[in-house]
């Protein structure tokens, strides 16, 4: 099966049967799943058994069971699915973006460092349109290697984009608006323009002068349970494991498809400050 099958089957076991509040893939859809073979059945159809009506009755029943990303863009359709993607520096882009979550010039006469980019790889048009949101996985590893912060904003062609941990909790708190937090004091110049933090419902996010948030790291590695995707599909996991956490009115989902160590791993749902 391909990716978006599974990703289909996915959102079933994980919002109907283990009632996740938000499921993030941080992978891109940025390909046709072609791996039902029906292209191969339709070529068929058109060549050597065209004049078979059988067979072209047979194709015509069967051929919407095997349009999987028309499937999984209709599975996600309304409901809390939060897709990712990836800026680049090449001038390069494929797919489609999500709605910025700040519009051009918001930023006007004040000099924030808002990391720019010129190019992106994005999801599918269809899976893009039918998924609540989607947000950015670029990742600002320190000099040693380590993950300790994450861009709360990227720039593409003016406009800013949130990333996939920020959009996720945005979900889960019912979309608010993101919210600039400029400080009054006096010595705000133009060196340092004052941007102390973002404001999502009712969390307040401290960023520092790249609007980087500090990672709010629960512990060392382990320190969250890790559940395969591939039990969740053989029914291994016991819904209790989501049910029965100690956090479990802010959990989600999260599927991992890229592999990065646990160290850094992302949870931007704990840790934040309240207003």
């Amino acid at each position: 099966m391909g990716t978006a099958a599974v990703g289909d089957d996915l959102l079933d076991k994980l919002l109907d049967q283990y009632k996740a509040k938000v499921v993030g893939f941080d992978i891109v859809f940025a390909e046709k799943d072609e791996s039902s073979g029906l292209r191969v059945l339709e070529a068929i159809g058109q060549n050597e058994l065209k004049d078979n009506a059988q067979f072209q009755s047979a194709l015509k029943s069967v051929a919407p069971k095997l349009e999987f990303d028309r499937l999984f863009a209709e599975k996600m359709q309304g409901r809390p699915v939060v897709l990712g993607y990836y800026f680049s520096d090449e001038e390069r882009t494929s797919g489609n973006l999500p709605a910025p979550v700040l519009e051009r010039g918001v930023f006007q006469g004040r000099n924030v460092n808002v990391r720019h980019y010129t190019g992106f790889g994005a999801n599918l048009p269809d899976l893009q349109q039918a998924a609540a949101t989607a947000g950015h996985f670029n990742p600002e590893p320190d000099v040693d290697g380590v993950l300790r912060r994450v861009p709360m904003l990227a720039e593409y062609d003016g406009a800013y984009y949130e990333p996939l941990s920020l959009a996720i909790v945005r979900i889960m708190l019912g979309s608010p608006k993101i919210k600039l937090g400029f400080t009054d004091a006096p010595w705000s110049s133009k060196t340092y323009p004052g941007l102390e933090w973002l404001d999502v419902g009712a969390l307040r996010i401290p960023v520092d002068i790249d609007v980087n948030a500090l990672v709010p790291y629960r512990g060392a590695k382990g320190s969250f349970r890790y559940v395969s995707a591939s039990d969740v599909l053989q029914d291994k996991v016991d819904a209790a494991v989501l049910k029965d956490a100690p956090h479990a009115k802010e959990a989600a989902a999260y599927l991992h498809y890229i592999t990065l160590p646990d160290a850094q791993a992302i949870w931007a749902s704990k840790g934040l400050a309240k207003k």
